[in-house]
């Protein structure tokens, strides 16, 4: 049985029949999102995200979001706010 459940931080209690219930939750949630933003820009620019500012990570997330989730998209943008931001 590959069932189970999550209590999200909103307090919403989320269940999922298997894994593909629970990769769809995590894909398409803020936090899942959010996350793997945070993670491929410590591998790509192998420093933390926040190292670049406040608004770093929030402003990568709805460069995602707005790219429709393109990885590739996504690398761009990294290393383009990593580049004219520099690190502070």
């Amino acid at each position: 049985d590959s069932s189970g459940s999550y209590l999200a931080r909103n307090g919403q209690q989320v269940r999922f029949a298997g894994a593909r219930d629970l990769a769809r939750y995590i894909a398409e949630s803020d936090d899942g999102q959010t996350a793997f933003v945070e993670r491929l820009f410590q591998h790509a620019i192998q420093q933390p995200v926040q190292a670049y500012g406040p608004r770093a990570l929030a402003d990568l997330r709805r460069a995602f979001v707005a790219n429709e989730f393109n990885i590739r998209r996504q690398l761009v943008e990294t290393a383009v706010l990593a580049a004219l931001r520099g690190q502070r």
